[in-house]
């Protein structure tokens, strides 16, 4: 098993390979080199302790125990990876959706979690288990659910760090769908944090599936995994502790294996210092109240027309008016300048007019037109669509203005391919030209492909 360049010095990387590396073999070998011998019944060898044919001796039935534990290697591995897996997926899918679901459906979605939160994991999975009835399968659902409410808190921290980017919001400028924001815009960006706490769970769920198995919830005769056989030893663990200590040890030894393959990822993950993401709240549509369609007369050739804009932003000592009545109107190659300190309110007022701004913000205005367009007599749907191809927002702090899960290139062409149905050709041909334009070389696109 290789590691990451980063990791090869590391002695615990290499504790957690060649752990790591074994349990693959037995998984994959155990039950075609052991598995005969894990399933013959001998009269003649019933219940024998340590000795050097059965060096762990043997069961009620006269087969080898040690045979047996790793044979169970594979059933055992698998639930509990089976378990992590789609507890982790469903999780981070529910935690992730709040930072691209409206205010009263993020709400509800947090409400959720943190109701689910209030009951103790393994007690929903002993619970769920009886439901699910006992057995394999229902154990491993026992489990997935049980971990859902952790994984999906986590990723809701995450997102929120993600939700008031830059690029996130030039992503809903360009009327990306949820599902698009969240697979190329918030899960990449929380990928890291989030594999190091599944390889974690991993170790931490396979201990509860064994417990699972050892109440008899877990997998039934005939079948047998590490849980169920350290029960079957535990009856004579004072005459004969090696039958219940060889399961034991090899729950022991890979849930070790997992947590100090956590532990070096995310070693790993603090050695590289990624850049620390400051929460923020998520962009909201179109603030409240929302004025009816309709404002001031409009101007022959504008490209945008705005009318006594205003916007207010509460805090705990009241609200706060940082836009009063500001008003603008932009031709065809005309240029209008903001001019004001910082805090004064010049991004608020892009912000209102691109229909960015915070939750919590209320904006009024008396006349809103783009490309002619009132954007407060379309309807939700059409006026994203017409702020997407009519308007473009270049924040100024380029950190957080790009994506850095997704390559510049395909930034740059983005707008095109999602709005046009451009190819991905045409769509490097037109921003190629675009670069042109601002006097950059083409080639850029390569270099940034």
């Amino acid at each position: 098993m290789s590691l990451p360049p980063g990791l090869r010095r590391t002695p615990m990387a290499w504790a957690a390979a060649v752990m790591l590396a074994s349990l693959v073999v037995l998984a994959l070998v155990g039950p075609l080199v052991w598995g005969a011998s894990a399933d013959r019944p001998d009269a003649s060898a019933v219940l024998q302790g340590p000795s050097v044919g059965h060096p762990f001796g043997t069961d009620n039935l006269g087969r080898d125990v040690l045979a047996r534990v790793l044979t169970a290697t594979r059933p055992s591995l698998l639930l509990a990876l089976a378990a992590v897996l789609l507890g982790a997926g469903a999780g981070i899918l529910l935690g992730a959706s709040t930072a691209v679901l409206g205010r009263r459906a993020r709400r509800l979605t947090a409400g959720l979690i943190n109701l689910l939160l209030a009951f103790p994991a393994l007690l929903v999975a002993m619970f769920l288990a009886v439901v699910f009835g006992a057995g394999a399968a229902g154990a491993m659902l026992a489990l997935a659910a049980a971990g859902v409410p952790g994984f999906a808190r986590l990723t809701q921290t995450l997102a929120a760090g993600v939700a008031g980017t830059d690029h996130l919001a030039a992503a809903r400028v360009l009327g990306l769908g949820r599902l698009r924001l969240l697979g190329r815009h918030v899960l990449p960006n929380i990928a890291e944090p989030l594999l190091l706490s599944t390889t974690t769970a991993a170790g931490t769920s396979l201990v509860a599936l064994s417990g699972l198995s050892f109440l008899g919830l877990g997998v039934q005769p005939p079948g047998y995994d590490w849980g169920q056989l350290l029960n079957q030893g535990l009856d004579r663990v004072y005459a004969e502790p090696l039958p219940a200590l060889a399961p034991g040890l090899a729950i022991l030894y890979a849930a070790l294996a997992f947590q100090l393959l956590g532990e070096v990822l995310a070693g790993n993950a603090a050695r590289r210092g990624p850049a620390p993401r400051t929460p923020a709240p998520t962009p909201a549509p179109w603030g409240s109240p929302r004025p009816k369609a309709g404002g001031g007369p409009a101007e022959e050739g504008l490209v945008l027309q705005v009318e006594d804009l205003h916007v207010e932003l509460p805090t705990p000592d009241g609200p706060i008016r940082p836009v009063h009545g500001v008003s603008l109107a932009l031709r065809p190659g005309e240029i209008v300048g903001l001019v004001g300190e910082s805090g004064s309110g010049k991004s608020l007022t892009a912000l209102a007019i691109a229909d960015l701004l915070p939750y919590g913000a209320r904006v009024s205005r008396r006349t809103l037109r783009l490309l002619g367009a009132d954007l407060a007599a379309l309807a939700p749907k059409e006026r994203d669509r017409h702020l997407a191809t009519g308007l473009a927002m270049i924040f100024q702090n380029p950190a957080s203005a790009l994506n850095p899960a997704l390559r510049v290139a395909t930034q740059l062409t983005e707008a095109v391919r999602a709005h046009r149905g451009a190819s991905r050709a045409q769509a490097t041909a037109e921003a190629a030209e675009a670069l042109r334009r601002v006097a950059l070389p083409p080639a850029v696109l390569i270099r940034l492909s």
